[in-house]
């Protein structure tokens, strides 16, 4: 959900039901997935422009929280790609392009990749801050180039 509301963590899964039990009749519907520790250090969100990384951030989450959304007090910081993280992203990116999805972000921890959004790939201002850069443009102008490109492929009048 946006920006982490909504986000439990299950602590015994014996006695899950009851929360599993509201968060359907609150919600609709649950997502379960295990739980990696490893995001009290933090999660990677990468932008995916046209198929190909664009940028990345590592979010860290507040104090006492396990959410690394910057919506929910997460902090961004300055990151880098392992090259198993780049193969996930490169492989992801191009079935997202096959699939005529140009935009996207992932969500990552510890080298796992936890979350597609293709909805509300958010982050591009902290990235752009970051890193002095501008995603928003390089996003205006791989949209004008495939525009130009397609437009060639249509028949004239």
């Amino acid at each position: 959900w946006f920006g982490g509301r909504f986000i439990e963590k299950i602590t015994n899964i014996h006695n899950c039901r009851e929360q599993i039990e509201n968060a359907l009749s609150n919600y609709g519907h649950v997502i379960i997935q295990k739980f990696l520790s490893d995001v009290y250090g933090g999660d990677k969100r990468i932008i995916l422009i046209d198929g190909k990384i664009a940028a990345a951030m590592k979010r860290i989450p507040a104090q006492g929280s396990f959410i690394a959304n910057l919506a929910a007090g997460g902090k961004a910081s300055h990151t880098e790609l392992t090259l198993r993280e780049k193969h996930i992203a490169s492989v992801v990116g191009k079935y997202l392009k096959r699939h005529g999805i140009l935009f996207a972000g992932l969500d990552m921890i510890a080298e796992y990749l936890i979350e597609i959004n293709v909805t509300s790939p958010t982050g591009l201002v902290a990235i752009n801050q970051l890193y002095d850069i501008n995603l928003k443009k390089k996003i205006v102008n791989m949209l004008i180039n495939r525009t130009k490109k397609s437009h060639l492929n249509f028949p004239h009048t």
